[in-house]
């Protein structure tokens, strides 16, 4: 009889732990987004700077590089075989090309 007796206090006691187990699932979703949405802020500011990147590498292969557009930004030095991109005097990219043939596009530190 004492069984039937205890049954309110029981159910009370599951839908404490209920909550409990519904809140933390709730907090690792909420975790995961916030997570994944700072991941892809990331990864599409290092898509952006290597479109830019790029085009300075384009730019220079085409033969149409000014180097006063991008002097404000980076560090442009011409070496024999092609240009190494600086900012704050990391290499983040270098072009080489010998008799117009391209043999090194080479991203450095971001």
């Amino acid at each position: 009889m004492k069984l039937f007796k205890n049954k309110k206090g029981m159910s009370l006691f599951y839908v404490i732990i209920m909550m409990a187990v519904v809140t933390a699932l709730s907090s690792a979703m909420i975790a995961a987004a916030v997570y994944n949405n700072t991941l892809a802020r990331l990864t599409e500011s290092k898509f952006e700077r290597r479109i830019e990147l790029d085009q300075i590498g384009e730019d220079f292969l085409g033969g149409r590089i000014n180097f006063e557009e991008y002097d404000t930004i980076y560090e442009i030095e011409t070496v024999e075989t092609g240009i190494i991109v600086k900012k704050n005097n990391k290499v983040l990219f270098t072009v080489k090309k010998i008799n117009d043939k391209i043999i090194a596009w080479i991203y450095g530190e971001e």
